[in-house]
């Protein structure tokens, strides 16, 4: 009875060992809290959960690089016309202002489209996208196609700036940059082109969009 009681005592401490993470690295939120010079935590900035979605110590609510890009298909909620904080695990973070503007219905339709936005310091990233359903007897299908823009022209008051881009991205100078900062109340607007077929969107910024501008833009 003994040697059952004992044995039955080592295996149970065996089970408890093997239960113990050997080596586990702690997160960044607890190795950064309680040592924050180790060098994990460079640039590293503490965050907090609001309405579900971490956000960062000065505020800004995190959204992931890939999350914006497919909103439109994803149904992930995106936080629009507001400064957030984008994650990206290759480029580094970054401020930005996301902008979505489309029109048409897949609940009331059968098509819609739309225009997604990046607005960061350095960049402008823009997604144009169209989303059609096709429904048989038994079920649906949607089809989406997601449009490359070589070629885009922001409208700031009566100015009319034009970039050249590559896969949608466009590079911010320091004089677009001073005039999104300063952009006067009211929407924007932009045009792109579609890459190969040559056709263009007009598309409208929206009054929050611009005003987070300011944010974004603001002089370093």
């Amino acid at each position: 009875m003994l040697m059952r009681m004992i044995g039955t005592g080592l295996l149970l401490a065996g089970m408890s060992a093997a239960a113990v993470p050997v080596n586990a690295e702690p997160d960044l939120d607890t190795l950064c809290t309680s040592f924050p010079h180790n060098s994990r935590c460079e640039g590293y900035e503490p965050t907090f959960e609001e309405d579900g979605r971490e956000v960062t110590a000065d505020g800004y609510r995190i959204v992931n690089e890939g999350d914006w890009r497919t909103a439109f298909s994803s149904g992930r909620s995106i936080p629009w016309s507001e400064p957030v904080m984008v994650r990206d695990d290759f480029d580094g973070d970054y401020l930005a202002v996301l902008d979505r503007n489309y029109d048409g219905s897949l609940t009331w339709g059968n098509k819609d489209a739309g225009v997604i936005s990046n607005w960061s310091r350095n960049y402008i990233r823009v997604v144009a996208y169209t989303r059609e359903r096709q429904c048989g007897f038994w079920s649906c299908n949607t089809n989406e196609t997601v449009q490359e823009t070589s070629r885009l022209r922001v409208k700031v008051g009566d100015t009319v700036y034009n970039l050249e881009g590559v896969n949608g991205n466009f590079p911010v100078s320091e004089e677009l940059a001073a005039a999104l900062r300063n952009a006067p109340p009211g929407e924007a607007k932009i045009r792109i082109s579609i890459e190969g077929s040559g056709a263009s969107i007009d598309n409208d910024i929206g009054l929050d969009t611009v005003e987070a501008w300011r944010v974004v833009y603001a002089a370093e």
